[in-house]
């Protein structure tokens, strides 16, 4: 179980150097989320909080924890860009967390965490995409 006292951070499964990342020192939000080599830094570093009632996580950026990560989109579609945004309780910013590493939305479980391309680089943009089984889409949560 995850505590949502602990900072995380969310290193990709296709490379272990890459994390996920929040775009700025200081996320604002609308600040992009790609894969970066860790930093240490608090835009690197999450928070997550279980929702008993509905069985979703929300992701909190520690840089500015005002914000969470998002789906574009009330309704995320393939391809809808993953930001730091406003919490605003709406599906596409909970997240399902899987033993086997895939984070699904909510609002559209179908779709996960992607750090784009089958073998990214750093800077990979992180989108909502269709499960295929790659690296490039499973995510390991290490304490931060």
């Amino acid at each position: 179980n995850l505590s949502s006292q602990n900072l995380y951070q969310l290193k990709s499964a296709y490379d272990s150097r890459f994390i996920l990342d929040a775009a700025n020192k200081t996320p604002h939000q609308g600040s992009n989320i790609s894969v970066w080599t860790n930093n240490g830094g608090s835009n690197q570093k999450w928070y997550f909080a279980f929702n008993d009632n509905t069985g979703y996580y929300t992701i909190r950026n520690a840089a500015n924890q005002d914000l969470v990560l998002d789906a574009s989109g009330v309704s995320p579609k393939v391809g809808s860009n993953v930001s730091a945004w406003t919490k605003n309780d709406g599906l596409n910013q909970k997240w399902v967390i899987e033993s086997s590493g895939n984070d699904r939305n909510a609002a559209n479980p179908n779709l996960i965490l992607d750090a784009s391309g089958a073998k990214p680089r750093v800077g990979a943009n992180v989108t909502a995409w269709s499960h295929n089984g790659g690296n490039n889409q499973k995510w390991k949560i290490n304490a931060a």
